[in-house]
């Protein structure tokens, strides 16, 4: 482990994240190799590192392959040994998977090996059980994720909500009881990128540090602010999209109980995102009512979503006085497109003399 020089006090990047890279292709060096590195495993934290970071020169490769390291891991498909040290990559990995360890714990280990200043950062997040409004109380929705440097300046990293863990073969017809070969074709990897360096303003969206100066941000928030955001998830990021005219998670409407959302999207996708939702009851003890029907029609009935141009509208008008949630999602349209060979048949009529 190296001895590393003092870091800088957290405070704003002057890059975002797009400065940084642009498309995640540009790691696809790096990815191979931890994505090699992962098939095997290795006895020692040196053995790891030296082996995830061969040939990488810049804080910014060697973070990006520790954490594709720990999100190709699939702790639920690794059968792990019951005498593993615990102080070694897969004895922590153990830890993990059986609840004594963490993913934050195991980024920051790495880190320290591949002389990257990394620390832990705690607070709260909007996790599963959150709904949007809600008010975060002392102990509850609690998180911890890390903040490592790079050239000088502090990111963000997530690894437990990056990690997309492997797709394993469920084929139940094998009959070969030999150990399986770890190849690329039985393994397909899967991670969240978004949690990967996010820009502080797109990060305090779900997570909200107990210490202030930890949001990175020129002007910190209160936890009332957090509470106050829009509730969104990381394909909203993934997407590209940006609110236009709501800014709060809670929306009062008119007196005619009207209101509406308004979302842009970029223009490489407006013809390739598709959009739903889903308007139910919310009753005043905060337990959710699933009941999405009025009067025997549905709550769906009372929204107009159009699409014009980049803009995408939500319209709409609720059936009576009350709390309700709305839940919008977005997915990308896959565009099948079937070719015809079509053939003028000419009919010869025989002539007889």
């Amino acid at each position: 482990m190296l001895q590393l020089s003092q870091p800088p006090p957290p405070q704003p990047p002057r890059h975002h994240k797009r400065d940084l890279y642009e498309d995640p292709s540009v790691f696809e060096n790096v990815d191979q190799q931890a994505i090699t590195v992962a098939e095997s495993e290795q006895t020692s934290y040196t053995e790891l590192i030296d082996q995830l970071t061969y040939g990488l020169l810049t804080d910014l490769e060697k973070a990006r392959a520790i954490f594709r390291w720990i999100t190709v891991k699939d702790l639920n498909a690794i059968d792990f040994q019951n005498n593993l040290a615990t102080d070694t990559p897969m004895g922590l990995l153990r830890g993990i998977k059986y609840g004594t360890e963490t993913y934050h714990t195991l980024f920051m280990r790495l880190c320290s090996f591949a002389a990257l200043h990394c620390v832990d950062v705690k607070g709260h997040s909007k996790s599963v059980g959150y709904e949007p409004g809600m008010h975060i109380a002392e102990g509850k929705f609690t998180n911890t994720w890390n903040a490592v440097l790079i050239d000088g300046e502090w990111r963000f990293v997530q690894c437990n909500w990056g990690a997309r863990h492997l797709v394993m073969s469920k084929d139940k017809k094998q009959v070969d009881t030999s150990p399986p070969i770890p190849t690329r074709e039985k393994i397909k990897y899967q991670y969240d990128e978004h949690y990967f360096l996010p820009d502080p303003e797109d990060f305090i969206l779900e997570f909200f540090p107990y210490k202030s100066e930890w949001q990175l941000l020129e002007s910190p928030i209160t936890l009332l602010e957090f509470e106050q955001l829009p509730f969104v998830r990381s394909l909203f990021f993934h997407y590209h999209l940006s609110f236009v005219n709501q800014q709060h998670a809670v929306i009062q409407t008119d007196n005619r109980g009207a209101c509406d959302i308004k979302l842009r999207m970029p223009d490489s996708l407006k013809h390739r995102l598709a959009f739903h939702f889903h308007l139910r009851f919310s009753n005043t003890t905060g337990q959710i009512d699933d009941s999405t029907d009025f009067q025997g029609v549905k709550l769906e009935r009372y929204v107009l979503h159009t699409v014009q141009d980049d803009l995408v509208s939500f319209n709409i008008h609720v059936p009576q006085e009350g709390d309700y949630f709305i839940e919008i999602f977005a997915s990308l349209v896959v565009m099948i497109m079937n070719f015809f060979t079509l053939k003028k048949e000419t009919k010869m009529k025989d002539q007889f003399r």
